[in-house]
């Protein structure tokens, strides 16, 4: 923390230096401004940073700062994402790179453009998905401050071009394998998941209050897409989630405490290994569910709507386990009308062309 003063061709202006939340920021006070200013915008900054509260960007700002602004102003809306955002962005490979300093109002498309292209030509090289997070939270901050008004104007962030998404699900012996390697704690977790398609976030928040036994339902109150859901249960679901508890209770509560998806992901990758599984992670039980839908004849529409994407663009990754769709759809097609004999009587036994020739 400090206040130090940078020239420039006009006059210069006072920064501040301080931490929020362990990270490093930098506020520039304006042109013309004072070092009284200064100290005194940093005991305003250092308050609210012990105070917990989302420090607001300014026209002098940098990226980083902004970008700290925006995630403060996710978590009073309460997203549930910001974990994934900050990984992504915040203390990912954007805020190491020399956007992170950058003054927010000022920066141009060819600092981003910069940007992407250090991150491909890295060693190992990033991939695009993995480009794609940061820039992703870079575009979203960058117009969250013009709409503020803290900025006059945000630079083009063109994402690259993903590959397709990847699509594992697990066979009847992979499942009952894995099954048999995990604890009976985490056994009711993988079969909920299997039976709903319910994300590791979405089964850990769930509460008593949230399922609906004798609907068979489960109310997801957030889910990623920020709407609300309603799963529907099978018997094998409402056999594994048990008897009801506690209305305000936790239906899958932790050891290290209420909500810890990374005690419930290493324990499932231990299981995996155990079973002899290979390549498998958590978030495959979600496409194993769609995949055997899809492979039951289940359509896009309804896949769509069970795993809560807001359109079918994700869903259309299964739409290749729906061999007999196409020809499920041309057998419906009805057979060909019976020919019936046309009704000549009346009618002239030389075509109208013909006639007109031969006037």
């Amino acid at each position: 923390m400090g206040i130090y003063f940078v020239p420039g061709p006009r006059g210069g202006a006072w920064w501040i230096r301080y931490q929020v939340r362990g990270h490093r920021r930098r506020e520039s006070c304006g042109p013309g401004s004072t070092k009284t200013a200064a100290k005194h915008l940093l005991a305003r900054r250092i308050q609210e940073a012990r105070e917990g509260r989302a420090i607001p960007a300014t026209p002098h700002a940098t990226v980083g700062a902004v970008v700290d602004a925006y995630l403060g102003h996710l978590e009073g809306l309460g997203r549930r994402d910001l974990a994934g955002l900050r990984r992504g962005g915040k203390r990912g490979r954007l805020a190491a790179s020399h956007l992170w300093g950058m003054m927010a109002s000022t920066l141009p498309t060819a600092a981003v453009e910069e940007y992407t292209r250090r991150a491909m030509a890295a060693r190992p090289p990033a991939a695009p998905a993995t480009i794609n997070r940061g820039l992703a939270l870079l575009r979203a901050a960058l117009r969250w401050a013009v709409r503020r008004g803290d900025i006059a104007a945000a630079p083009h962030v063109r994402l690259l071009r993903e590959p397709p998404g990847r699509v594992r699900y697990l066979s009847d012996g992979e499942e009952a394998r894995i099954l048999g390697a995990c604890a009976p704690e985490l056994r009711r977790i993988v079969i909920v998941a299997l039976q709903t398609g319910m994300r590791l976030g979405e089964l850990l928040a769930l509460r008593w209050a949230d399922i609906d036994a004798g609907g068979r339902m489960a109310r997801i109150e957030r889910s990623k897409s920020g709407r609300r859901r309603d799963v529907p249960l099978t018997d094998a679901a409402l056999s594994a989630i048990g008897p009801p508890g506690d209305p305000a209770a936790l239906v899958f509560p932790g050891r290290r405490g209420p909500r810890h998806p990374n005690t419930v992901s290493h324990g499932f990758a231990l299981a995996v290994v155990a079973a002899g599984v290979r390549d498998c992670r958590f978030h495959d039980l979600r496409h194993t569910y769609a995949s055997r839908l899809a492979m039951r004849g289940a359509d896009l529409l309804t896949i769509r709507d069970l795993l809560g994407h807001a359109t079918t663009a994700m869903a259309e990754r299964y739409a290749h386990l729906m061999p007999g769709r196409l020809r499920v759809a041309v057998d419906s097609l009805p057979p060909p009308a019976a020919p019936v004999a046309p009704d000549l009587a009346g009618a002239t036994t030389r075509p109208r062309q013909q006639r007109r020739k031969s006037q």
